[in-house]
């Protein structure tokens, strides 16, 4: 898994543009794939994303990550950072572009 932190003084107000196709679950502002499981317990989809939105910090949706094992993508936006995330064999890959001052985020090149 990978995610780049946002350094002090980095971060910025973020406009992000999520597209997404039609497997993803939503849950406040994060995006799911797939399963993953926590210890003994398997989160799908909207469970999964609902364990992404509850990170208010990136170090806290490290932390999170650490303990995922499955198949999975997240995407999940905050007002100054955006973290693109998927397990270790990249089964669900995540693109992006920047346009027009905008992160564009999807799951198609």
């Amino acid at each position: 898994m990978s995610l780049d932190l946002p350094t002090k003084g980095q971060e910025m107000p973020l406009d992000v543009q999520v597209m997404l196709g039609p497997r993803w679950e939503r849950h406040g502002s994060a995006w799911a794939r797939g399963a993953a499981f926590v210890g003994p317990t398997q989160h799908r989809g909207a469970e999964l994303a609902r364990l992404a939105d509850g990170c208010a910090t990136a170090e806290a949706l490290e932390r999170l990550l650490r303990d995922l094992r499955g198949c999975f993508a997240i995407v999940l936006v905050r007002p100054a950072w955006c973290a693109l995330t998927a397990d270790a064999g990249r089964t669900t890959p995540l693109f992006y572009a920047m346009e027009h001052g905008r992160a564009v985020v999807g799951d198609d090149a």
